[in-house]
């Protein structure tokens, strides 16, 4: 009997170890102090596709704000292919505060009473707040067998909050693909504060797609939508019109209809052009004379930017650069012959987007110095002409 305890003893001696060096090396991994990515074999690689996170969440929940920067502590490390949107269910004010009413109705489809909880890819793995399992459920998800799918989404800023959002979705299989979409409308950093006053990360504003989709066996799905913040609101009345193009991201989740869980997703920004260049110089100028002339435009999102000019007399300078947004640029250039010449410039940003066209017209007129100069010499040389002139009136 003494020697059946004794190795009991021994055996949970050995397990506890084994446990304590499993939680270290856990901690060690996934610790947002602490970069090791380099040390983790295999991990974020080899997925079937990207992994799609919806986390329901409220505005009085302690758990939400930690869990809302270790979702975004992670997914800026890039360690693996993933996308999320914070579904914010509950305002400030409790569980009769419903804040949007789209998440209401995605809260109950999962019937989500606890918060934070995290749906991984349609559900295929479901985590309330368990900060170190996140890691492990990503790569459970993104390793799966999934559909052979191929999805494409762009956007474009109309202006006054409006975005163009266009989809296409292949589908590259020798069957029919039935499936539901999920485009949801995110700020990058959202108009709605955690408990403890920080900004929650991807907040969902509205959907873009929620339908049900079909396609044919190496079919083609395509959809456009367009969205106006200034006709949505959530349900406390306040309306999305006031975004801006920098912060907003659609994120696509395309849904498999007989499992329920996703065979693929996307994102897209909303990309705005830069600004059309101011032009400052002078605006008279003389025949082979140089001049300076300063450029600048600027990017929402900070790109550095190449100039492309044209002089007004057939030459021009081709797209030069790159300098930072908001940089002054100067350049110099002479006409050669009198005339009005019409300055014209535009910037295109790192990422090929090409904004508007800046101007400022320069004159140059005939140089009338040398004839002026023939004068005052007659003049100086016959003085009495000058006077003759002026008693006479000319």
């Amino acid at each position: 009997m003494k020697k059946v305890i004794f190795h009991l003893v021994i055996g949970l001696l050995i397990l506890s170890a084994y446990s304590t060096i499993a939680l270290k090396n856990e901690k060690i991994i996934f610790d947002s102090k602490i970069d090791t990515v380099s040390n983790i074999a295999n991990f974020g690689e080899d997925f079937t596709h990207t992994v799609f996170l919806e986390i329901g969440n409220t505005q009085f929940c302690g758990g939400c704000d930690f869990w809302n920067k270790d979702v975004y502590d992670l997914y800026s490390k890039d360690y693996y292919d993933f996308e999320y949107v914070n579904m914010i269910v509950y305002g400030p004010d409790g569980w009769d505060d419903i804040l949007n009413l789209d998440a209401f109705d995605w809260n109950n489809l999962y019937n989500i009473t606890k918060y934070p909880t995290s749906i991984l890819d349609g559900e295929y793995r479901r985590l309330n707040y368990q900060p170190y399992t996140l890691p492990f459920s990503i790569e459970e998800c993104g390793i799966r067998e999934v559909r052979d799918i191929n999805a494409n989404i762009s956007l474009q800023w109309l202006g006054n909050a409006t975005i163009k959002v266009d989809i296409l979705i292949e589908n590259n299989e020798d069957i029919p693909y039935n499936g539901f979409i999920r485009a949801a409308i995110a700020e990058i950093t959202s108009r709605y504060n955690t408990v403890n006053n920080s900004k929650f990360n991807f907040g969902f504003l509205d959907y873009a797609f929620n339908k049900e989709i079909f396609i044919a066996d190496k079919g083609v799905y395509i959809d456009t939508i367009t969205w106006n913040g200034h006709e949505h609101e959530d349900n406390h009345g306040n309306s999305f019109g006031d975004i801006i193009p920098g912060n907003i991201q659609v994120v696509m989740g395309v849904y498999n209809d007989q499992t329920g869980y996703v065979d693929e997703t996307v994102k897209a920004y909303v990309n705005i052009p830069p600004n059309a260049p101011d032009i400052d110089g002078p605006t008279i100028g003389k025949e082979d004379e140089i001049y300076d002339f300063t450029f600048v435009s600027e990017d929402f999102e900070n790109n550095s930017l190449y100039y492309y000019i044209t002089w007004g007399d057939e030459t021009f300078d081709d797209w030069f650069g790159p300098f930072e947004s908001g940089e002054l640029v100067t350049i110099s250039h002479n006409w050669s012959e009198r005339g009005n010449y019409l300055i014209k410039a535009k910037a295109k940003t790192t990422n090929g987007l090409i904004g508007p066209w800046g101007e400022l017209e320069i004159k140059i007129p005939k140089n009338r110095l040398p004839a002026f100069n023939s004068l005052f010499r007659f003049f100086e040389r016959f003085p009495m002409f000058e006077v003759f002139l002026r008693l006479i009136g000319i």
